[in-house]
């Protein structure tokens, strides 16, 4: 081999040594190196920033990275940043992008000073309110903030330039004009809570928050009915289940309803369903009836729009009544048996009420023709045969007295004794 052969294939090793270290070196270095997410933004043409590695001047797209054992930092290019494994992670153009808008932002609140302090005060301020406010108000004013937010979003997304400084000029002047109408239609609102709380036909928070909970059909369909009308009317009326309108509209009510031979006397919730105690005035029984019922048939008398209740909806007012303390269960189920004798019903003249058992919602007849004591649930009993309390109903009894013979649990004197007995009644 001659001398410069062999040179030469030395030279090429070293050459080839020195690429594959060069690659290593590079490869170590970038991995050596983080990139600062923080750091990325847009500069401004005044500042002249040059790139640490390649010295291009000026560099639009700041990045700041640094090395992870030195603590070393430099600022580098949108370019030269690709070199380096932390690019691969981050999304520089967006970065950059978001930056850009928040520059725009801060340039904003410079010109409207606690602009996004006053937009939450505005947000709060409508939804803190005592009652419902009309539509008509809330629209513009939900409107305006909108319109607000929209104007901000194209005002941060703009790139400043000459050509859009006078569409800048425009939106600030269209923000401003917007401010000032939310400022009115808040002093509006002001007026409105003022001149409306406390009304009784006025809808409070509480009474939107329950209905917004339900989130039934009815209960959204009612909702949207207050935003329109800002009041209760005869078609919201049975839609609200609040113990407090409902207690509140009992003088109003009881003012009516004498005509209709019936009073009111408490409200009552009872598994989350709201009732009115009702008292016919000429009978000596309790009614439980649902305050959705009676504010259905009987709202229109509050609130005036409607015509007024009918004597079919009296009837109605009987049907959809139930009989629900004690007291009112054992006095009806004393005044069947007195109609069923009172019309003369075949097989009614011995039978009596013996025991009313609350306990165990079953009542006992004593049947003394037969000598037997007839045992029978009183729930679907009294409910079934209720009409009998406001009318002598010949047929009604006929199937008061045929249930009670035929569908009843029979005892002996003597097997009845030691029923009553067990139940801890002597």
């Amino acid at each position: 081999m001659k001398p410069s052969q062999g040179r030469c294939a030395c030279h090429g090793f070293r050459r080839v040594l020195l690429s594959v270290m060069k690659d290593a070196i590079i490869k170590q270095a970038e991995s050596e190196w983080t990139i600062d997410g923080e750091s990325v933004r847009r500069a401004e043409k005044t500042e002249g920033i040059a790139c640490d590695l390649c010295a291009k001047k000026p560099i639009q797209d700041i990045c700041v990275i640094q090395n992870k054992i030195t603590s070393m930092k430099m600022t580098v290019g949108s370019e030269c940043v690709k070199h380096f494994d932390d690019y691969k992670k981050l999304d520089i153009a967006e970065i950059v992008k978001r930056s850009k808008e928040i520059a725009r932002l801060e340039g904003l609140y410079k010109y409207f000073p606690n602009l996004q302090k006053t937009l939450q005060e505005y947000r709060v301020f409508l939804n803190s309110q005592p009652i419902l406010i009309i539509s008509s108000l809330t629209n513009k004013y939900d409107n305006a903030l909108e319109q607000i937010d929209d104007l901000i979003k194209e005002y941060t997304a703009k790139n400043v330039n000459k050509k859009n400084r006078m569409a800048d000029s425009g939106i600030l002047k269209n923000i401003g004009t917007l401010l000032a109408e939310l400022s009115a239609q808040k002093a509006k609102i002001t007026d409105y809570v003022s001149e409306n709380k406390g009304g009784k036909f006025i809808p409070t928070s509480s009474m939107v928050s329950k209905l917004k909970n339900n989130n039934s059909q009815g209960a959204m369909q009612a909702l949207e009915w207050l935003r329109e009308d800002g009041f209760i009317k005869h078609r919201t009326l049975p839609r609200i289940s609040d113990i407090g309108l409902a207690s509140n509209l009992i003088d109003d009510f009881n003012q009516y309803s004498r005509e209709y031979n019936l009073r009111i006397l408490d409200t009552d919730d009872r598994g989350g369903i709201l009732y009115y105690r009702v008292q016919f005035l000429d009978k000596d029984y309790t009614f439980h009836l649902k305050f959705e019922d009676f504010a259905n048939e009987y709202g229109s008398l509050l609130t005036g729009e409607e015509h007024l209740p009918s004597t079919e909806s009296y009837k109605e007012i009987i049907v959809k009544s139930r009989l629900i303390d004690a007291s009112s269960v054992e006095n009806a189920l004393y005044h069947y048996v007195d109609v069923a004798k009172k019309l003369r019903i075949p097989l009614s003249e011995g039978l009596s009420v013996n025991q009313v058992y609350p306990d165990f919602q079953d009542v006992a007849f004593q049947n003394r023709a037969e000598k037997l004591y007839l045992l029978q649930a009183f729930g679907g009993l009294v409910e079934t045969f209720q009409g009998l309390l406001f009318v002598d109903d010949k047929i009604l009894a006929e199937r008061f007295v045929t249930q009670i013979l035929l569908k009843s649990r029979k005892y002996t004197y003597d097997d009845y004794g030691e029923l009553k007995h067990d139940r801890g009644y002597t």
